[in-house]
């Protein structure tokens, strides 16, 4: 049974993308928090890097003699390993700290808004030869993209997410108190506009992927229901403990997910069976480990 175009385009083109720049706002925002309080960070760096080491070789044991074949030279596939993971998925586990340590002097100088401009002139940029593709085929800056694509293999890895999203989570840490005042004094207004941006993902996912877009990864309409999202979680749940069991699963899900995905594949699963069977079994594994942790 293939799941049907349309709840593709919905659901893991379309509402399934909020997961990553969701996932980097809120390392950005506790990352910062650890920053401005001057606590001791280098252990978050040192974790993501050694994470993505773990998980590199594990993928490496578990698929590597599936996934060879597919690149024919050993370059090739060191690059993949490296650069994305196998399964394309294990890019942010060394972009993450590697952005972080790039942003670290200018958030310890309360400066946002380069590290904002240039997030966003990133993220745009790279939906020239993703979700919009199809809008600038054969042009000479889509041609111009493609040379990150050759470097970090697809359009959505690399920096053109993490700066723009860890930002976004270290500039709400900074004005979490006027935005509070904010929030209650347009609590609703905030809401709708947090609806109305999720619908516009579902919205853009389906037409840009009708349209025969290269990928759906980045979108415009993520840079508004994301943070929006965000705040408003953030408002209903102000205990940190539950911040960091959401950021601990969430993160467990990341590394987990593309493993399952990667035996999917390699049972020749491409239907909403793999779907559904790799989203549930990789919740149910990282939740066994945050418990047993």
């Amino acid at each position: 049974m293939s799941i049907s175009p349309f709840f593709y385009y919905l659901i893991p083109m379309g509402i399934a993308r909020i997961g990553v720049p969701f996932f980097l706002i809120t390392t950005g925002y506790f990352f910062y928090e650890r920053l401005s309080a001057k606590r001791e960070y280098k252990t978050v760096i040192l974790k993501y890097f050694r994470l993505w080491i773990i998980f590199t070789v594990i993928e490496l044991l578990i698929a590597g003699k599936y996934f060879y074949p597919k690149f024919g030279s050993p370059f090739l596939f060191i690059r993949q390993t490296i650069m994305v993971g196998l399964g394309d998925a294990y890019w942010y586990l060394w972009t993450v700290p590697v952005t972080l340590l790039i942003l670290i002097p200018l958030w310890g100088k309360k400066r946002f808004t380069f590290s904002l401009i240039t997030g966003l002139v990133l993220f745009l940029l790279s939906m020239v030869n993703d979700s919009y593709s199809f809008v600038f085929d054969g042009t000479l800056i889509q041609k111009i993209v493609k040379l990150h694509q050759k470097v970090f293999i697809w359009t959505g890895a690399g920096f053109v997410t993490t700066i723009l999203f860890l930002s976004v989570g270290a500039w709400i840490n900074e004005h979490r108190n006027s935005l509070d005042v904010f929030f209650e004094n347009h609590r609703l207004s905030v809401i709708i506009c947090a609806v109305t941006s999720v619908i516009l993902v579902l919205i853009e996912s389906e037409i840009t992927c009708s349209l025969g877009c290269n990928d759906s990864m980045n979108k415009i309409s993520l840079l508004s229901a994301t943070p929006l999202l965000f705040i408003i979680v953030l408002k209903y749940e102000s205990d940190n403990q539950f911040f960091n069991y959401l950021g601990s699963l969430s993160l467990n899900i990341y590394t987990v997910h593309p493993l399952v995905n990667d035996i999917t594949k390699m049972l020749g699963w491409n239907s909403v069976v793999s779907f559904i069977f790799t989203a549930v079994v990789s919740i149910v594994v990282s939740s066994l480990i945050r418990f047993f942790r």
